[in-house]
């Protein structure tokens, strides 16, 4: 789910289905990859302008990082608690 809302440019449902993900993970590369989505996530709430590219999909066969078509407003991101 979070790689969808990321193809939309919704920064805060991908972080929170990451978030679950990783959570709820058995497998261990799975929730590393979630987590390591969700740090790209908060980077990119600390400065808006940068350019990130994040994890595809274990399934895809491309393995480039993707880099979402639609920047999200600072507003859409998720808050920070630190």
């Amino acid at each position: 789910m979070g790689y969808g809302y990321l193809r939309r440019g919704d920064y805060r449902n991908a972080y929170g289905a990451y978030e679950a993900t990783a959570d709820g993970a058995v497998e261990a590369r799975l929730a590393e990859r979630c987590k390591k989505n969700m740090a790209r996530i908060e980077r990119k709430q600390g400065n808006p302008d940068t350019v990130i590219g994040f994890s595809r999909p274990g399934m895809d066969n491309d393995k480039t990082p993707f880099y979402p078509p639609v920047q999200a407003s600072p507003s859409e991101l998720p808050i920070s608690d630190s």
